[in-house]
């Protein structure tokens, strides 16, 4: 393995706590980020074909790229460990992390997973490079880890998200929604509309959401709960207000045909600001 970057994390510390009569004292070691070489695969894309990337632990990144036959991804591996382990660090990355990028099937597959009894604090960021005009599925599922995910450079199918433990920010879904974040967001927008129904869902903060300029659709918002929250929308969509919090929409010459997104901000001081151009 090449030389290894080191990166403190702030306050977080590996240690050992004794207890004894008299009281305690505590001997710890400030938790280390330790990173290994970064590694490429890439695999061939057809047109039509879904793209999955999924990771135990690590950032997700989707970016568009140069090449219409061509997936990329760049691997950043790390271990968390106390400041004194980097050989063991080492052994972390070389032997239980496994990387993977796999085009046998469809969808394409870019995987970060551990061995079974690996490190918990083993992982890999992953930066995707996706093929340009891309036509098939989108689904990022990073189980501990923020998704960034731009997918403008294609016409995504279907757009699927879930960051259970993590921000997350997606640009240009399309197709039918069901897009899940657990921590706040830096936006989302839809560049296409799927005459299927689908959902935003957002646990914490505010939910900006743009929508492309000539999309006709449907969507049914709740902000939070605290009674001074808002949902702010284009003067020239139709507004069917619920409750304070509750309001549907409807926009656009095709909004008869098309599906209705769910948009929700879970945080009970979260507003919710649509935008269309």
């Amino acid at each position: 393995m090449k030389s290894m970057l080191r990166w403190p994390l702030g306050g977080a510390a590996l240690g050992l706590l004794a207890v004894c009569a008299s009281g305690c004292y505590i001997q710890a070691e400030t938790a280390t980020r330790f990173e290994g070489a970064k590694s490429t695969q890439t695999a061939a894309y057809t047109a039509g074909k879904s793209i999955l990337v999924d990771s135990e632990l690590g950032e997700i990144k989707l970016v568009p790229g140069g090449s219409s036959t061509e997936l990329s991804a760049t691997f950043q591996p790390f271990s968390m460990r106390a400041d004194s382990e980097e050989e063991v660090a080492k052994a972390d990355m070389k032997n239980d992390l496994v990387l993977t990028v796999d085009d046998t099937g469809d969808p394409i597959v870019v995987r970060v997973s551990r061995k079974n009894g690996a490190n918990g604090s083993l992982g890999a960021d992953v930066n995707v490079a996706l093929p340009a005009g891309f036509n098939g599925g989108i689904d990022v599922e990073p189980a501990v880890g923020s998704a960034k995910v731009d997918l403008t450079g294609g016409a995504p199918t279907h757009t699927t998200v879930n960051v259970p433990v993590g921000s997350g920010e997606v640009w240009g879904a399309g197709g039918v929604l069901a897009i899940d974040i657990s921590n706040v967001t830096d936006g989302i927008s839809v560049q296409s509309w799927s005459t299927e129904s689908g959902h935003v869902t957002v646990g914490n903060g505010d939910v900006a959401f743009f929508v492309a300029a000539g999309v006709s659709g449907n969507i049914g918002a709740v902000a939070g709960s605290d009674p001074d929250t808002t949902i702010t929308a284009p003067a020239d969509w139709t507004e069917t207000p619920a409750a304070h919090n509750s309001k549907t929409y409807s926009f656009g010459p095709d909004a008869a045909t098309m599906g209705t997104v769910d948009v929700t901000a879970e945080f009970a001081f979260g507003d919710i600001a649509f935008t269309q151009d």
